[in-house]
Order: C-alpha cells, then sequence, then structure tokens
C-alpha cells in the first residue's frame, strides 16, 4: 500500500489538527486529534478537501461528488451537511468560527460571490 503524502496545515484548533492527505487517486480530508490520526471522506466524494476548523472540531471544506460538481460541507461529530447555493457550479467552505458561522464563496456563471451560513441559513454577501 501506497502510503498518503499529508499536506500540512495552519488549521491547529484546540490541540486538532486538520489538514489534507494526497492519495495515489484521490485527496482526503484528516484529523490528528490525541495521538489518533483519522482520514474522513463526505459520503460519496470522489475528493474532500478541508478548508478550516473551530474550538468545537467542527469542520468545513468542499468536495467533488461522482458528477465532479464542488461542493461545500460542514463536518460535525459523525454527521455531514452538504452546503449547496442554488444554482452555484460551485460552491466551497472556506472557514467556520465558534458560532457555528460558515464563510465562503460560490461561483454562478463564472462569477465569483461570497456566501455566509448561520443555522442552515444562506445568505450572499
Amino acid at each position: 500500500m501506497t502510503q498518503p503524502l499529508i499536506s500540512m496545515t495552519r488549521w491547529v484548533v484546540a490541540g486538532v489538527l486538520a489538514g489534507l492527505a494526497t492519495g495515489a487517486s484521490a485527496d482526503h480530508a484528516f484529523v490528528y486529534s490525541n495521538g489518533v490520526f483519522s482520514i474522513f471522506d463526505v459520503p460519496g466524494a470522489v475528493d474532500t478537501r478541508p478548508n478550516g476548523i473551530n474550538d468545537s472540531g467542527e469542520i468545513v471544506g468542499y468536495f467533488w461528488h461522482s458528477s465532479f460538481v464542488q461542493r461545500g460541507f460542514v463536518k460535525v461529530g459523525g454527521s455531514y451537511s452538504t452546503i449547496d447555493v442554488p444554482g452555484a457550479s460551485l460552491t466551497r467552505a472556506t472557514g467556520i468560527n465558534n458560532a457555528g458561522q460558515i464563510v465562503g464563496w460560490f461561483s454562478r456563471q463564472q462569477r465569483k460571490s461570497r456566501l455566509s451560513r448561520h443555522r442552515r441559513h444562506l445568505t450572499h454577501l
């Protein structure tokens, strides 16, 4: 088995490291906490990339699903929620604060816009 290349990131919060593990055929997100290294993927994703973590360990990022469309995600414990701006060709979550507010951006008709998500409500900025 080929060992993945670990891409260290700046997401170290409350003693938890989140980052990207690059494999031979896909990228996977990882968490390193209390001496345990865990790789995770959004269910159904062919590629998962983390972009941020808060003090509660909630992780945001983006993934490609089988049709290679990019969508944002938030991982809370073992549960995943997709962040998908209606009509957008891609959506990326780029950060999450300790109140659970998520920021990111999306592209619609090759124009980029910013977004904010709080308590399941999307706001275009």
